[in-house]
């Protein structure tokens, strides 16, 4: 008998913890996407809008070496 109370006691205490859990992860989901969120809406503010290119248009890029060499501007079409 003693250890079916104990056995009901933990039970008891383990579906606590199990709801505290539950409720602290709701909790940070909230704050998490509400960091994303303002983390977005600071990289829009800087984000500047990119021009449309085709195949064929004259573009001019850097291109970089391999293991550090220097780089070399490269204008040309898009293939």
């Amino acid at each position: 008998m003693g250890a079916d109370i104990r056995r009901k006691e933990k039970v008891e205490q383990t579906t606590k913890f199990a709801e505290i859990i539950k409720k602290i992860q709701e909790k940070v989901e909230v704050v998490l996407r509400k960091a994303q969120e303002k983390i977005k809406r600071q990289a829009d503010k800087r984000r500047r809008k990119t021009e449309e290119w085709k195949r064929g248009d004259k573009v001019e890029y850097k291109r970089f070496g391999v293991q550090g060499k220097t780089s070399k501007e490269v204008s040309g079409p898009i293939c």
